[in-house]
């Protein structure tokens, strides 16, 4: 290509011993006119591209000028004296000279100055496989990385950031200058880095390890979990991937609540017991009683004042139930109008059993007034102790409690029977 324009103004060796230096680089090289047409290339821009004198780099690069517009970028570059980086990803094979793909290139653009001529230098490196696919990884896992609503750090051996993604700016309020090259206990805070400081000394001795910490965000407190996950063993390094929580294990409660409460009372269901009474057993507990109740005249209520007043009187029962026992008995409702409790701490079981039956009967109003309706009260109740040396299991324990309650039923309700399997 004639470069005569380009040289005008300088010497003849100075020009030659510039083409020389220019021409023995191994990317490509090439001056244009702010519309794309070429007036310079070197040789291994020639070599690749072929002579393409009077050519225009829009139809070397007609995909990548297709979106980034030429005129576009000289306003940037005009605007930004930074050089412009692009990534070309399917040039027009056809335009190649030595017949290989050249599909993936770096192309950077900046602005040349010569006399009162604006012209653009365009520096072109050609990228093999190996690297055009770690690029598009890199690129890719970069923005992925950035985008995820987890924070992501890497930090050294003495608890500096090395890495930390975008994340971070907004979590911490703060741009990722503030983090990087930052000690963790400069970001967090002496206090909340001194409670973390053992499970930092756990992962540089090369265990993983995972718990929820709770940070104040202004007058907010968020729920992390947290995963510190060793790096190099000799550098001890490590990384740092920690989630805002607090939304999920609000969610995980009340769904934890809905799973083992029942709706209607409050108390714990028939899962959440038959859990409790199975674990009691398989722990080999010898102080634990169980109590099986039921509401008499449920149904005649129901049919003669409405399910609403039956639904009170069940409210109503489970309510005094729980305020006679102690807070660290287990009351649930089983079904419909059956009432479970495991006892804990039964030093004497037929005594400790007996008292608390009497006190559950006395506590227990004769009637209750309901929506202006008098509602007879009263409830059966099969008592037993849980000799874990029986091997019984959770539902045969329930099924003699049972029993002693029906015992009850039939010699005409409002009492207690206790059933010991010795």
């Amino acid at each position: 290509m004639n470069n005569a324009e380009l040289t005008r103004s300088i010497p003849n060796d100075q020009a030659q011993l510039i083409a020389q230096i220019v021409n023995q680089c191994p990317s490509s090289i090439a001056v244009a006119h702010t519309d794309g047409s070429l007036i310079y290339c070197n040789h291994t821009f020639s070599h690749t591209f072929g002579n393409q004198q009077g050519e225009s780099i829009l139809d070397i690069f007609p995909h990548t000028f297709a979106h980034y517009s030429l005129s576009h970028v000289v306003e940037r570059l005009r605007a930004n004296s930074e050089p412009i980086h692009v990534i070309e990803s399917q040039s027009d094979n056809e335009c190649l000279h030595d017949g290989e793909r050249h599909d993936w290139c770096v192309i950077k653009i900046s602005l040349l100055q010569i006399q009162d001529r604006t012209l653009l230098l365009f520096f072109i490196e050609e990228l093999t496989s190996t690297v055009v696919n770690n690029l598009r990884v890199n690129i890719k896992l970069e923005s992925i990385v950035d985008h995820l609503p987890v924070l992501i750090g890497h930090v050294d051996h003495q608890d500096r950031y090395i890495f930390a993604n975008r994340t971070y700016e907004k979590f911490f309020d703060c741009s990722l200058n503030d983090v990087i090259g930052k000690k963790v206990e400069d970001l967090i805070g002496k206090d909340a880095y001194l409670e973390r400081k053992p499970y930092l000394n756990r992962v540089k001795q090369g265990e993983s390890v995972v718990f929820d910490n709770a940070f104040f965000m202004g007058d907010d407190i968020r729920l992390l979990q947290l995963k510190l996950v060793p790096g190099d063993s000799e550098l001890k390094d490590y990384y740092i991937f920690a989630q805002d929580v607090t939304e999920l294990r609000s969610f995980q409660k009340k769904l934890e609540y809905r799973a083992y409460h029942d709706s209607l009372t409050g108390l714990t269901n028939r899962t959440y017991f038959v859990r409790s009474l199975r674990q009691a057993i398989e722990r080999k507990q010898t102080d634990i009683g169980l109590l099986f109740i039921d509401v008499d005249g449920l149904k005649d209520a129901n049919d003669r004042f409405g399910h609403d007043v039956g639904d009170e009187l069940l409210k109503r029962f489970a309510e005094l139930l729980k305020n006679t026992l102690r807070p660290n008995d287990v009351v649930s409702r089983l079904a419909g109008d059956e009432f479970t409790v495991l006892l804990a701490n039964l030093d004497r079981p037929e005594t400790n059993l007996t008292d608390i039956c009497e006190r559950i009967q006395a506590s227990l109003p004769s009637a209750m007034v309901i929506d202006n309706n008098i509602v007879p009260c009263s409830c059966s109740i099969g008592a037993t102790y849980i000799n874990t040396e029986l091997e019984f299991d959770e539902e045969k324990w329930l099924s003699i409690a049972d029993t002693a309650m029906y015992r009850v039923k039939k010699q005409g309700k409002g009492g207690f029977n206790i059933h010991l399997e010795l």
